[in-house]
This record gives structure tokens, C-alpha cells and sequence, in this order.
């Protein structure tokens, strides 16, 4: 620890140093680092548009971007103790396929508007079926 009059920490001995709690961030402190994270991220996407090779690549790029920034942020926010950490990626990996996947359908509409009875009903039938056998 150090001598009789001195005060003095050994950060290479290992008890010492799992002994010492590290100063907590301020809010604004933690707000600012993300901000300045994500203002950054936002701010390279001119840049790469510029860089890339034609616009379907930059379309790709961006998607991959995004779906990987809600996919992190999704796994994080999940407490342990409400689910498996494993579980949570799983969920996040389905669930960023196919938020890719609405983003890369695009499109016009069906030009027969009866063509969206179709899905509803199997969703609604699927609901009736298992409100009614539980």
C-alpha cells in the first residue's frame, strides 16, 4: 500500500485492482458519447455514397447499417433475467431479416386490392384458431 506517511495504490498487484470501482459517467456524459457515436455513423453515409460503386451497393450497405444498429440495440435492452442472452440474439436476427426484408421488397401494390384479403384471412383464422383451442 505504500509507507507510513504515503498513500499509494499497486495497480499491477490483482487485489488492488479489482478493489477499485471506477468513477460512474454522468447522464450527459453517457448521452453525449451515444449522440456522438450515431451522429458520426449518420454522417459517413454521404461519404460512402460518394465512395460507393453505384446505388444498389449503397442501398445494401445502408440496410446491412441499419438492420445491424437495431439488432445491437434489441440484444442490449433485453434484462438477463427476462431472457436468455442467447435467445435475445436469436430474436434480434429473425427480427432483422425481416426488417431487411420489408425494406428491400418495395414495389407498387397488387393491382387487385382483394389480393390483401388473402394474408388477413389466414391471420385471422390462425387467431380464431388459437383463441378458441386454449
Amino acid at each position: 500500500m505504500g509507507e507510513k506517511d504515503t498513500f499509494k495504490l499497486n495497480m499491477e498487484d490483482e487485489t488492488a485492482e479489482t478493489a477499485v470501482v471506477p468513477v460512474e459517467p454522468t447522464p450527459f456524459a453517457k448521452t453525449a458519447r451515444s449522440a456522438g457515436l450515431i451522429t458520426a455513423g449518420l454522417g459517413s453515409l454521404p461519404v460512402l455514397g460518394v465512395a460507393l460503386p453505384n446505388l444498389d451497393f449503397a442501398a445494401m450497405t445502408t440496410t446491412f447499417a441499419l438492420a445491424g444498429l437495431v439488432g445491437y440495440h434489441t440484444v442490449w435492452e433485453v434484462t438477463p433475467a427476462l431472457h436468455s442472452p442467447l435467445m435475445s440474439v436469436t430474436n434480434a436476427i429473425s427480427g432483422t431479416t425481416a426488417a431487411g426484408a420489408l425494406c428491400l421488397m418495395g414495389g407498387d401494390p397488387p393491382e387487385y386490392n382483394y389480393m390483401y384479403a388473402i394474408p388477413a384471412a389466414v391471420f385471422l383464422g390462425g387467431y380464431y384458431y388459437g383463441l378458441h383451442t386454449v
